[in-house]
């Protein structure tokens, strides 16, 4: 199997599990990425999924949903710190130049024969978990309504 065939099947893998489950989604299959918009217990979470081919991996992007605040941006990120000491996968990161917070993740599937739709599910379903169980956390510090140490109390 070609890297291409390997990307494009694990493509077609995030695109059975979001199909199977009746999800709505964009998706550019030529670019091998997904753009979708779920709704969180508190904030909407919206997931990029890529596939790169070059690096056998796939990537998760999110960017939570709210400016961060200049006087804010060490208060959150000494809260993502405490976030990402307890994350099994993917990190959350503050960006002080764009002002914004974003969860990442990596998953490499070179070689990787298991790479099937329950895997994709576990991908997607541990992305969203980690986004909706932290970002109205890291907005009510971004709005100053809880502080880094009530944060980390909470943990």
């Amino acid at each position: 199997m070609t890297a291409a065939e390997r990307a494009d099947s694990v493509f077609g893998c995030y695109c059975e599990y979001l199909d199977g489950k009746g999800l709505r989604y964009k998706k550019d299959a030529d670019e091998r990425k997904i753009l979708l918009q779920m709704t969180g217990a508190n904030l909407p979470v919206t997931l990029l999924l890529s596939v790169e081919e070059d690096n056998e991996r796939t990537f998760v992007f999110a960017k939570l949903p709210f400016d961060v605040s200049r006087e804010k941006r060490v208060d959150l990120a000494m809260a993502v710190t405490y976030i990402n000491a307890v994350l099994a996968t993917g990190t959350f990161c503050v960006d002080a130049d764009g002002g914004y917070v974003s969860y990442e993740s990596n998953e490499l599937y070179t070689g990787l024969h298991g790479f099937t739709a329950a895997y994709a599910e576990r991908v997607i379903v541990s992305a969203f978990s980690a986004v909706d169980m932290f970002n109205d956390k890291l907005f009510a510090v971004n709005k100053g309504l809880l502080t880094v140490k009530e944060f980390a109390a909470q943990m």
